[in-house]
């Protein structure tokens, strides 16, 4: 099995709701991009207080921010790709998709977001 193969199947497991660490969630495309508004159910792996590091020039900077992993797998069987102003849903908070999706190199996107 090829190494991206065997990391979606991994993504997968961690994804899982059932058995690995996967919280259902909502991903509502922004204004003016495909399926705009519709809410679309996903599964995914949250962090509520990831650490980001910016090492720029000179002394590193760190924060945390709230980040979801989610499958490639998983987005492209929702027929969704998520974008920087996208809604987002999890545990009951409405957040914003800050970024453009960081691609995790393991077959996932991370997106990082901030409360709505």
């Amino acid at each position: 099995m090829a190494w991206l193969g065997w990391a979606d199947r991994l993504m997968g497991a961690l994804e899982s709701e059932t058995h690995g660490f996967g919280e259902p969630a909502v991903l509502i495309p922004a204004p003016g991009r495909p399926r705009a508004g519709e809410e679309v159910a996903l599964s995914a792996v949250f962090d509520e207080a990831y650490e980001l590091v910016d090492p720029g020039e000179g002394p590193g900077m760190a924060s945390t921010a709230p980040v979801a992993t989610l499958r490639d797998a998983s987005l492209a069987a929702a027929g969704v790709t998520p974008a920087r102003h996208d809604g987002f849903r999890i545990r009951g908070r409405d957040y914003v998709v800050a970024e453009p999706p960081h691609t995790d190199g393991h077959a996932g996107q991370m997106l990082i977001l901030r409360e709505a």
